[in-house]
Parts: C-alpha cells; structure tokens; sequence
C-alpha cells in the first residue's frame, strides 16, 4: 500500500512539475515573441536611420552644389559691378567731351554767324 500512495505521490508532483514546465515554456515562448518584436522594431530603426543618413548626404551634397553656385553669383555681380564702374566713368568723360565739344560748336557758329 505505501508503494502505491507513493507512486501516487510522485505522479502527482510528475504533474504539477510538467504542469509548471509547460507553464515556464508559455511564457518563454511569450518572451521569445517580445523579443522578435523587438528585433523588428530594432530593424525598422535601423532602416530609418540608413534613409536618415542617406538623407543627410544627399542635403550636403545639395549644400555644396549651392554654395558653388552662389560663389559663380557673387563672382558675376562683382563683374558686373566692376563693367558698371567703368560705363559710368566712361559715359562721363564721353559727356565731358560732348559738352566741350558743344561749347566749340557755339563758338563756331558764334564766329560764322558774325
């Protein structure tokens, strides 16, 4: 009789243990979902960064490009400034000239005309 009630006994603790097992086996299984979530998740981030990064290098490399042209800009409005400078100081002595030669014009006639 002690055999059996033993017996009984160890199948009974058979079964509480493989009853927490199965217990402890849910819930790694549980956790080993929360960590392919995570993974996922970790993917997803690192994909954005990667379109981050590329997204940086693609602005710099635009930066570069505006820069250059803004120099080319800043190199033709001081030419253009530069060709001003001379067409004011040009214009002025041809009007120098044209005054002057007004004046002999008046003087000409003056002295025809008499």
């Amino acid at each position: 009789m002690e055999d059996k009630n033993v017996y009984k006994l160890m199948e009974k603790m058979y079964s509480e243990f493989s009853n927490r097992f199965e217990n402890i086996d849910k819930r790694f299984e549980n956790i080993d979902k929360r960590f392919e979530n995570i993974d996922k998740r970790f993917e997803n981030i690192d994909k954005r960064f990667e379109r981050l990064e590329l997204g940086q290098k693609e602005m710099q490399e635009d930066i570069k490009e505006i820069k250059r042209k803004l120099n080319n800009v800043y190199e033709q409005v001081a030419n253009l400034t530069e060709f001003k400078t001379q067409t004011h100081e040009k214009t002025a002595k041809l009007m120098s000239k044209v005054n002057k030669h007004e004046v002999d014009i008046q003087l000409l006639k003056k002295i025809v005309c008499k």
